[in-house]
């Protein structure tokens, strides 16, 4: 006899999405800013060997005076993004630029990762006095402006490291590299308050569980500890953080170069393009509205692409939370 239940029609049942990659596949917003992130760091760095070459018709300070402020035509590769007051591509100089910008944020994130895991960790599981002298230290950096610390910290450490490299190095023009380098630590050195906390709080709730119990009872030290047992449960929001930190790196050098104050010229960065473009593209009798758009443009959709990734893995790599799409 065919019951009720047997009668009904049934679903073929898709198979389940089992795993930590499964999840990511199937997260849009991890998706959707992965690929555009990997495209546009891909063009940057392909493009690398002829932006930085002198001898390359795409090096981004190549000057041509009977091309200056072209707009963008399909007449020459190097022009499709049209040329700025000097001749110089802009098309290059985007190129280049966002290598620079892209390795700020980095490297800044990778600073800010480093400080902020290990007074987070430190903080967290000595508590006490420790706990209490750090998270103290933490509250004035935070009661201090942001952006005036970064550009005492950039304009006190940049003599010491173009000594630095005149010294261990041969290069011929130390002090754009020297540039690049106090830029990317004054941001990270100041960027690390938010990890520490996040770090801290994580600990703390971590610290009394019985594993951690366990491993102290079996007089494990507490390096081991540290690296065994207490940063792999603290991957998820690590992650998730240094994602988000690097957008916010990258906006921070493309502000302090906007106003004139980071990466110096002639090396440029989408921040210091659009300070350069937004006195011509702004005149309303003759707009030279590319040497501004690109730029930003660059700009935004990067950041855009880098918060939905951020975005993404923080739902991802959370339980507790429910999968957004996009």
């Amino acid at each position: 006899m065919t019951t009720f239940a047997q009668a009904l029609p049934t679903a073929p049942l898709s198979p389940p999405v089992d795993g930590l990659m499964g999840r990511l596949l199937t997260s849009g917003r991890v998706v959707t800013g992965g690929v555009i992130v990997v495209l546009i760091v891909f063009a940057c760095v392909v493009s690398l060997p002829w932006t930085a070459s002198d001898s390359s018709g795409m090096y981004f300070d190549l000057q041509r005076s009977e091309v200056t402020l072209m707009p963008p035509t399909t007449d020459s590769f190097t022009q499709i993004l049209g040329t700025d007051r000097l001749g110089r591509s802009t098309l290059a100089r985007c190129l280049f630029g966002g290598c620079i910008s892209l390795a700020v944020g980095l490297a800044a994130a990778a600073i800010s990762l480093v400080l902020g895991v290990t007074v987070g960790l430190v903080a967290g599981y000595r508590g006490g006095w420790t706990d209490a002298i750090l998270m103290r230290i933490v509250d004035v950096l935070y009661g201090l402006p942001y952006i005036l610390i970064v550009v005492l910290l950039k304009f006190a450490l940049e003599p010491s490291v173009i000594g630095l490299l005149t010294k261990y190095t041969t290069l011929d023009s130390p002090s754009g590299v020297a540039n690049v380098v106090t830029m990317f630590i004054a941001i990270g050195a100041v960027s690390w308050l938010t990890m520490a906390r996040v770090v801290r709080g994580q600990v703390l709730s971590l610290r009394n569980q019985p594993f951690i119990e366990a491993a102290r009872a079996a007089g494990l030290t507490e390096m081991r500890i540290f690296l065994s047992h207490l940063l792999p449960n603290l991957l998820g929001p690590v992650i998730v953080y240094a994602t988000l930190t690097v957008p916010r790196a990258i906006l921070e050098e493309s502000l302090l170069s906007f106003l004139g104050v980071g990466v110096q010229p002639p090396v440029p960065t989408w921040g210091a393009l659009a300070s350069e473009g937004i006195s011509l593209a702004l005149n309303p009798l003759d707009s030279r509205w590319w040497l501004l758009l690109f730029p930003c443009l660059l700009l935004a959709v990067t950041l855009l692409a880098l918060n939905f990734l951020g975005d993404g893995l923080r739902d991802v790599l959370d339980p507790k939370r429910g999968t957004t799409r996009i």
